[in-house]
């Protein structure tokens, strides 16, 4: 199970793909994840036809956990001095993921 960093230059901001896990239905499961093993509390969950948004807090850290028809499913942080940490609760993610299979 793979993530993998991205800069979006014209946003200024960070994403982590889960480039295994990208599709619509996977949505529900790095988010239940995130809240149930990694200490994450969810903030607010959003829903649309094209797009899921849910925004996450992990001690000082505030991140976006999104679904985009075009990119798959991402974290996504303006704070480049957080990626390290993001990058570690994704590989976290992934891991229990893998587990479960």
């Amino acid at each position: 199970m793979k993530i993998s960093t991205s800069v979006n230059k014209k946003e200024g901001s960070t994403w982590i793909h889960f480039e295994t896990i990208g599709k619509w239905h996977y949505f529900p499961l790095p988010l239940e994840l995130f809240e149930r093993d990694n200490n994450c509390t969810i903030l607010s969950n959003h829903e649309t036809i094209f797009s899921r948004e849910a925004r996450l807090k992990n001690g000082n850290m505030e991140f976006e956990l999104l679904h985009d028809d075009l990119f798959g499913n991402i974290i996504s942080t303006n704070n480049p001095q957080d990626v390290p940490a993001l990058e570690q609760l994704a590989s976290n993610v992934m891991n229990r993921i893998s587990r479960m299979e």
